[in-house]
């Protein structure tokens, strides 16, 4: 959760940047979020998570693209897309911490796909 909430935050650091027109500073938040966008996409077990691994991979490569975009734009729709993308896959993670997945068996798939 910790890493989704970290990039949502760089991303809206981005978009207020974008906002004031300070374009380094948009950068860097935009290169601090594909750095962790980066690492979830890294750390994916392939093995253990099968399908679910497979779509965060691909759900991860988009994102990476999509920020490109961020940079030779300056699109803060991007930026909304990203968010919104990283804020579904929070959501399981957050139920999860909140004791509220539905079942043991459920938690371990998602764990393994990430881990």
């Amino acid at each position: 959760m910790l890493l989704y909430d970290g990039a949502i935050r760089f991303l809206l650091s981005a978009k207020q940047s974008i906002e004031a027109n300070d374009i380094q500073s948009r950068f860097n938040n935009n290169k601090r979020a594909g750095d962790i966008i980066m690492y979830l996409f890294e750390t994916l077990d392939m093995e253990k998570g099968g399908e679910i691994a497979v779509n965060l991979s691909r759900i991860y490569q988009y994102m990476l693209n999509r920020l490109i975009q961020v940079d030779l734009k300056n699109d803060t729709e991007v930026i909304d897309e990203v968010v919104g993308q990283l804020r579904t896959l929070r959501e399981p993670w957050a139920k999860i911490a909140s004791g509220g997945a539905s079942s043991q068996q459920g938690q371990g798939t998602v764990r393994s796909a990430t881990a």
